[in-house]
């Protein structure tokens, strides 16, 4: 039989195209509908939606912000176009017919590769043009947003199209390499996702290893940590690299801001690339030895390598868990690890034939790579080749946040609503320095956590800080730190004061919230009850409040300034003596239901309080004018008598602030570690109980192994805790 490419005499190449055009039909058209639908129907969905009748501009794609599954899926459609049109490579009868037809094997080449982009092209480009119609079926949009829409539109569905040529390059390689089927399938598969893999291996490890790591770590605080460096680094991914793009073009919403445009060095990176996957392609394609067609294990060094990125990630895996906030321990993390990745080298490695005989001579490269993670292992552990040591030069920094434990809910990261609220913690939320001075306390206390490293001896305390920069070329630094000292916390505390927590405070006491000229400031925006909330009185014995009128709550608040501005740090937060008074700033008038409805109570119960809007500032002699203020006020709250006190410690963690229901909030570490605190007494007589609760403090930053206590009042449900320094306790009580 004669191949029909020679009965049209000189165009063997164009008939070529034709036959592998055809070829690729059936796949062709069922990517082109998939990929069509999908696009098309959820901007249609989108628009018939009636709450979005108004306020969509455009949607090339229905989630913005989730590009990710029709990446995806343009990748598979590839994947699955390439093994069509490559399809003789794996197919013995085929390869003996198309190598031998007449046709050399670059023209081969050219006519099999350019008949299954063709069909990629054709379903970008329809799905991309049935989105721009979808938009413009309303006529306002037709009028006002064409440009914008079919601008849009050309550059997500260029990004589609790349991502799919790179995919199909790579498949085509693979299937120029392979000999059969499904190692085609598996390492093809293996090639786009190695990235993937690699850098989900090494953010495992690094959340375990890396000493300041903050790259997808898991905090109970909800920090805006850096992401996994699957994301972080998607530019370098061949399945990720357009998803900013996207995400920017792809839709919009009336009144939204310009997306930031990502900056185009990744694409033009992946356009060389890509070339140069071609030319692999092409190169391997004619070189390929037709007898090697069928068989599996023709090229052990393409699974090797190929192989190595899915055990690295299976051994990391299980770090993920053992560094969550249900960790597993360390040694179950490794011991899953390296069971997964032991399976599935036993499965692939059989599977594939990459193991000849004597077989334990291949099971030689399970070893080969532990220790080549092991080796990444030891690199993290010494310091990630820098990373750990890193601290911008000053002349780079812009500003600087740092994370603390100071006073609570002082600065917080976004505002409060009357359904969120946040946390009542101790913990300063990036801080943000801006002033050179502010910047360089900063560093110092920065190499501080720097030079403690991960493993430290003795006692330390479980603490979560972030650290954060802003260079010159607008480029962000991180490190998260999951410990600290005793010394180091306290060191902190000199943060308040800086320039940047004294304004402020004023700011808050003048009840203005600060407006940063750099709108990328982590408090932009923000509220707090320090500064439009409204101001409660109370003592350390009652389990009421009183209600300040306004024009009282702004001298106390001018007074309250003016002390805090005199105010040292160990007066602040070692006080010497007990406070008088509590200051509680809420969001909000606080309201009693009771069988006449609603009321809003001059004296309400403090357990009305949610500790989601409120703000405590303990007074003592150390407030002098404040305190003044506080002192001529005729009504107070009635003090409670104490009826019992447990004596709970000693207590080596650090308690700064109580709760008045419970202890989570007075940890600044897991509350987890109360089931490891002892009772040690129960204290009934009334002399005994007055001694103590004068020892005691309501706000303190402990560190000496101090003594926790309870005092439970009469006649009420409420208890308050408090701590009182190690060296004040009596000899009785220890």
């Amino acid at each position: 039989m004669t191949f029909q490419a020679f009965s049209t005499k000189n165009k063997p190449l164009r008939h070529a195209f034709r036959i592998a055009l055809k070829d690729g039909t059936v796949p062709g058209i069922i990517g082109t509908l998939l990929l069509s639908g999908i696009i098309i129907s959820s901007t249609l969905a989108v628009y018939s939606n009636p709450n979005h009748a108004d306020d969509i501009i455009y949607m090339i794609i229905r989630d913005m912000g989730s590009p990710e599954p029709v990446l995806f899926i343009v990748a598979l459609i590839s994947i699955i176009q390439a093994l069509f049109s490559f399809q003789m490579l794996y197919q013995r009868g085929s390869a003996n017919f198309y190598f031998s037809a007449g046709l050399n094997r670059s023209q081969l080449f050219t006519a099999r590769f350019a008949a299954g982009m063709s069909w990629l092209s054709l379903a970008v480009f329809l799905s991309m043009v049935g989105s721009a119609a979808a938009n413009l079926t309303k006529s306002v949009y037709a009028a006002t947003q064409t440009g914008l829409i079919i601008g849009n539109t050309l550059i997500v569905g260029f990004g589609f199209l790349l991502t799919a040529l790179i995919v199909y390059t790579v498949t085509a390689l693979v299937c120029a390499l392979s000999g059969t089927l499904a190692e085609t399938l598996v390492y093809s598969i293996l090639a786009l996702f190695l990235p993937t893999f690699i850098f989900l291996g090494l953010n495992g490890q690094m959340i375990k290893f890396l000493w300041g790591n903050a790259h997808d770590v898991q905090d109970i605080w909800s920090y805006n940590l850096p992401d996994n460096l699957v994301i972080s680094l998607a530019g370098f991914n061949p399945l990720l690299f357009f998803d900013p793009y996207v995400s920017a073009y792809g839709s919009r919403i009336a009144g939204q801001a310009a997306p930031v445009v990502p900056t185009w060095g990744p694409v033009l990176g992946w356009i060389l690339i890509t070339a140069i996957l071609v030319w692999l392609a092409r190169k391997f394609f004619i070189g390929r030895k037709v007898e090697n067609t069928g068989l599996r294990g023709t090229c052990k060094p393409l699974g090797f390598v190929l192989l190595f990125p899915l055990i690295y990630v299976l051994c990391s895996i299980p770090l993920y868990i053992a560094s969550g906030l249900s960790p597993i321990t360390i040694a179950t993390a490794i011991a899953s690890g390296f069971g997964l990745s032991a399976a599935a080298f036993v499965g692939l490695f059989f599977s594939l034939r990459l193991i000849d005989r004597p077989v334990w001579k291949g099971v030689l490269i399970y070893p080969v790579y532990l220790a080549m993670i092991g080796a990444i292992v030891v690199i993290l552990l010494t310091g990630g080749l820098g990373y750990a040591n890193y601290q911008p030069r000053f002349d780079d920094i812009v500003r600087m946040s740092i994370s603390y434990k100071g006073m609570p809910n002082m600065i917080i990261r976004g505002s409060y609503s009357s359904v969120s609220g946040f946390v009542d913690k101790n913990n300063n939320m990036n801080l943000v320095l801006e002033d050179a001075e502010d910047i360089k306390t900063a560093l110092i206390l920065h190499r501080q956590l720097i030079e403690q490293g991960d493993t430290q001896p003795g006692e330390f305390i479980s603490n979560d800080t972030l650290v954060e920069y802003t260079l010159q070329n607008g480029t962000k630094v991180s490190r998260f730190y999951r410990t600290a000292s005793s010394d180091i916390l306290g060191s902190m505390l000199s943060l308040d004061q800086t320039k940047a927590f004294r304004d402020l405070f004023k700011g808050y006491m003048n009840r203005t919230n600060p407006e940063p000229d750099n709108l990328d400031q982590y408090y932009h925006n923000v509220t707090s009850p320090l500064s439009n909330g409204v101001l409660y009185l109370g003592t350390p014995l009652s389990d009421q409040v009183v209600l300040i009128n306004d024009d009282l709550s702004a001298k106390i608040r001018q007074a309250l300034a003016d002390d805090m501005e005199n105010q040292s740090i160990e007066e602040r937060y070692r006080p010497s003596v007990s406070e008088s008074f509590i200051l509680y700033f809420y969001a909000n008038t606080i309201y009693q239901n009771d069988s006449g409805g609603s009321t809003y109570p001059q004296s309400p119960d403090i357990e009305y309080f949610d500790s989601g809007f409120l703000s405590r500032i303990y007074i003592d002699q150390s407030c002098p004018k404040t305190l003044e203020i506080l002192s001529e006020i005729t009504m107070k709250p009635e003090d409670k008598e104490i009826e019992s006190i447990q004596i709970i410690g000693p207590y080596w963690d650090m308690l700064i602030n109580t709760d008045n229901r419970d202890l989570a909030s007075c940890f600044s570490s897991s509350y987890l570690r109360l089931s490891k605190l002892d009772t040690r007494m129960t204290i009934s007589d009334p002399d005994r109980i007055d001694e103590l609760f004068r020892l005691s403090r309501g706000f303190y930053f402990a560190g000496d192994k101090g003594y926790l206590i309870i005092a439970y009042f009469q006649d009420s449900e409420m208890s308050v805790t408090r701590y009182i320094p190690r060296i004040q306790l009596p000899e009785w009580a220890k």
